[in-house]
């Protein structure tokens, strides 16, 4: 095992964490899935697919004090397979799986 020691700590800051909601739901999905999401700031929302290949931006905007959204994602121009669904905001980026089946 490794270990770091450290001697002599200069300083140490308390970094608030943003508390941001990001769900997916149902997961897996073969219709409609829903997203619940949270964010501050200029705030996106985009799908990629397994190739790292950007599907759908399904939001792009300005959100303040922590507002609560919801996006309905229809499918139908959306093939079956597995896709990864990030949340992007000013402070942090939070990555989901979802598995579309059809």
């Amino acid at each position: 095992k490794n270990y770091i020691i450290v001697k002599n700590a200069v300083d140490i800051t308390n970094i608030p964490v943003a508390k941001v909601k990001f769900k997916i739901f149902p997961n897996p999905t073969n219709k409609n899935f829903t997203i619940n999401f949270s964010g501050k700031g200029n705030t996106q929302i985009i799908l990629w697919n397994a190739y790292g290949q950007k599907v759908s931006e399904l939001y792009n905007g300005q959100i303040t004090d922590n507002e609560e959204f919801k996006i309905n994602v229809n499918l139908v121009q959306i093939q079956q397979g597995v896709y990864i669904c990030s949340l992007i905001t000013e402070n942090l980026k939070k990555i989901l799986k979802i598995v579309i089946l059809k």
